[in-house]
């Protein structure tokens, strides 16, 4: 049975879901953000500030806060995705576009006007970021990488890795189980997005490693288990492993290749999940690493749950392949195929690194991977340039922005959250720093860190310029998507017969 929520009720729901995820992402802002513990049903309890693990873990018991849930952290894992970070500048400029908005709208004003007036504004933000951005150098690089994992150590081991390998954005981190260092390894080595066709290929390991496997390459699904009948029986007479890449399996094809490996890894199936022009040029690219049509051998595997990374030596066949798409790059105008081109380039053409991450125990590692991540994730979106830190350049632009409707008001008051959120988590007096701010003409910048103000042009506190504009973009977008909305449907929870009879004896 169908269920329809509307009007002030509506409402609160929305008030009620965005004030859920808000309040708990938001104390992991800035460098002094706290820590939270998520309990997961597969998994040990493990505690991060990283923002889109914990937005994604957030939950109701309530069905319509939770279906209102999943669209907002659409916003915040959009900008993850894009840029690797900014979840939680992102969840802070939602819930402020939203509440903001949401006072003109129980006014009367029109939440389609106001939708158009809010994506307008967002641009002339957008715009004026360009206008603020600062070249990135190596300095800029390392101060990105510490700020981005809260930890110089990391932030200086992660730079000299990625500089040393010509900046190149080959690099994967994964947990060092074997002790509590942290190290790098450099490799010949090929990587690419896959998932595995079921978790319990890993068997509760976190990646694994297979030494001189088998590569099978196919284009479309594979429906049918006599399809791979000849390459595992091939392989397993050579007592080699079978890995098989692929768009998608049928459940008996799964459930046989499971049965497989019941003493050790025989045949490991991997979902190829891009699709079109780079689903085939990733193809090509297997081909040539492996120097032959569709099944062939190749030095090494590792495979976790979303990356598989390919090690070979250098032959004819991969320097072939490097050339032909140097010169599909000399051809190429369409600036979508362009950057496949260059991430394809880079990752035949460049070493791959490894960093190892160690800790005491498998939660400190597991803590410590995700600062790594932010990290590496930082250096990665930094190309376009970067901007001051600490939400001073939205807070600055709220002071230029011209107000011409309802939209710019909300904007103006929206974008200076980040700033007054990271002041908040510090315990500071967040008016204080703003008039000194303020009455310096914004070439002071607080740091929050050290609790110090800082000359705009020697400050230690940035941000990537992409991270910011990921966020405005896409917490405009779901939040202006929200306040235009006005009924929402969802299915009553049907009493089951059990239940029924209890109601029926209770009368």
């Amino acid at each position: 049975m169908k269920k329809v929520i509307k009007d002030e009720e509506l409402y609160k729901y929305l008030e009620d879901s965005i004030k859920l995820i808000g309040d708990t992402v938001k104390t992991t802002l800035g460098p002094s953000g706290s820590n939270v513990i998520i309990n997961e049903d597969n998994l040990s309890p493990y505690i991060t500030n990283d923002g889109v693990t914990i937005a994604n873990a957030v939950e109701s018991e309530n069905k319509i806060i939770n279906t209102i849930l999943t669209i907002i952290k659409e916003a915040a894992l959009k900008t993850n995705n894009k840029v690797g970070d900014g979840t939680t500048t992102t969840i802070c400029l939602l819930e402020s576009i939203f509440l903001n908005g949401l006072e003109f709208i129980k006014k009367g004003y029109n939440p389609i006007k106001l939708k158009n007036e809010l994506l307008e504004s967002s641009n002339k933000i957008i715009s004026l970021l360009d206008s603020l951005t600062i070249p990135i150098n190596d300095k800029y690089l390392e101060l990105l990488a510490n700020i981005s994992s809260n930890d110089e150590k990391i932030g200086k081991l992660i730079t000299d890795f990625y500089i040393s390998l010509n900046k190149c954005k080959n690099i994967k981190i994964m947990e060092n189980i074997n002790d509590y260092q942290d190290y790098t390894e450099v490799m010949p080595g090929y990587f690419i997005d896959t998932s595995l066709a079921s978790p319990y290929f890993l068997k509760n390991k976190s990646f694994l490693t297979i030494n001189n496997p088998n590569l099978l390459i196919f284009d479309s699904p594979i429906l049918d288990m006599n399809l791979l009948n000849d390459y595992i029986n091939d392989s397993l007479n050579k007592e080699q492993c079978l890995i098989v890449i692929a768009d998608s399996y049928a459940d008996n094809v799964i459930n046989e290749a499971l049965a497989l490996n019941y003493e050790k890894e025989n045949v490991i199936l991997l979902n190829n999940y891009e699709y079109g022009i780079k689903k085939f040029s990733i193809i090509d690219d297997l081909k040539a690493l492996i120097n032959a049509n569709n099944y062939g051998s190749i030095k090494k595997i590792i495979i976790d749950s979303n990356v598989t990374t390919f090690i070979q030596n250098s032959s004819t066949s991969i320097k072939n392949r490097i050339a032909k798409v140097k010169e599909d790059l000399t051809k190429e105008k369409k600036e979508y195929e362009l950057e496949i081109l260059k991430d394809r380039l880079s990752k035949l053409e460049n070493n791959f690194g490894i960093i190892y991450v160690g800790g005491n125990t498998s939660i400190e590692r597991r803590e410590r991977k995700m600062r790594f991540d932010d990290a590496l994730n930082a250096l990665y979106s930094a190309d376009d340039g970067i901007l001051l830190g600490a939400g001073i350049p939205f807070l600055k632009i709220s002071d230029v922005l011209k107000i011409e409707n309802v939209a710019d008001e909300i904007m103006v008051k929206s974008i200076s959250s980040p700033f007054k959120q990271i002041l908040i988590n510090n315990g500071e007096n967040y008016q204080s720093i703003l008039d000194v701010i303020k009455n310096n003409d914004y070439n002071l910048v607080y740091n929050v860190k050290k609790k110090t103000f800082e000359n705009k042009d020697n400050s230690s506190v940035i941000d990537s310029k992409n991270v910011l504009k990921e966020a405005i973009i896409n917490a405009t977008s779901i939040a202006s998507l929200l306040l235009t909305t006005t009924h929402l449907i969802v299915n009553e929870q049907i009493k089951t017969i059990n239940n029924s009879i209890n109601d029926f004896n209770e009368i």
